[in-house]
């Protein structure tokens, strides 16, 4: 692992690296169908709440990975908790950049005030519940055939992580 790695809030000239890494995933491993473009993300990025964040992974000046940080619900009794994804260009998986933006975006959520920091991960990724488990992420239950994908069913694992007071 190289130590160049660099974490910055993600910036508009960011959301096609953004967009790339995240279509990666489309049907496999997200509940989306069609790829997302730049100005999707753009759109949040402009419109994000104060306790949402977008960060990016930049690697030698390139966009390797982000971390993006959602409000769980527009409810004002959930305002403390939050959902979060990470992903990676698939090249970079597996080498320790993951748990540096996710650890980054823990102390995030941190200054956001947030408490309770909700993860869903598709049950059939062990790879990825093993890795929330070893940031301190408990399962809370499983969501049975919640989603269908490419003609299958898909369950999810609902983690989650309490932040220390």
């Amino acid at each position: 692992m190289s130590a160049s790695l660099h974490i910055r809030e993600a910036q508009g000239h960011d959301t096609s690296a953004i967009a790339s890494i995240y279509n990666e995933y489309v049907g496999n491993g997200t509940m989306d169908l069609d790829p997302k473009s730049a100005e999707y993300f753009n759109t949040f990025l402009e419109s994000k709440s104060v306790r949402e964040a977008c960060y990016v992974a930049e690697l030698e000046g390139n966009i390797i990975g982000y971390s993006i940080i959602k409000q769980y619900s527009d409810r004002e009794g959930y305002r403390l908790t939050a959902e979060t994804s990470t992903y990676l260009n698939s090249n970079y998986v597996r080498r320790g950049f993951g748990r540096l933006i996710k650890s980054h975006m823990l102390e995030v959520c941190k200054t956001l005030g947030i408490k309770h920091i909700v993860a869903k991960i598709w049950t059939s990724n062990q790879s990825s519940i093993a890795f929330h488990e070893s940031l301190g992420y408990t399962t809370v239950g499983v969501q049975n055939r919640i989603g269908f994908v490419d003609g299958q069913w898909q369950d999810v694992t609902i983690m989650q992580y309490l932040v220390d007071s």
